[in-house]
């Protein structure tokens, strides 16, 4: 079954305008939505803007708390 939404937590609330989320396969991009930050439970989300079909893709995070540090990593399924 193909995921409706990409979400991650974390200890600190994303800082907006920093924080993203892209998703790849193969190496190539995939139209996921505009990435939503929700304070409440520290997470960020996107939306694949298609059904994902079969395979081997990549989640790219990008994200900074508070103090304005950026982190970043991949997250593969």
């Amino acid at each position: 079954m193909s995921p409706a939404h990409l979400q991650l937590w974390f200890s600190q609330v994303p800082a907006a305008g920093v924080s993203t989320i892209t998703l790849s396969k193969d190496g190539k991009h995939v139209e996921v939505g505009k990435t939503t930050i929700t304070a409440s439970d520290k997470s960020m989300t996107a939306d694949p803007a298609k059904t994902l079909v079969p395979g081997s893709y990549v989640i790219h995070w990008r994200g900074a708390g508070d103090d304005g540090h950026v982190q970043q990593g991949d997250i593969a399924f």
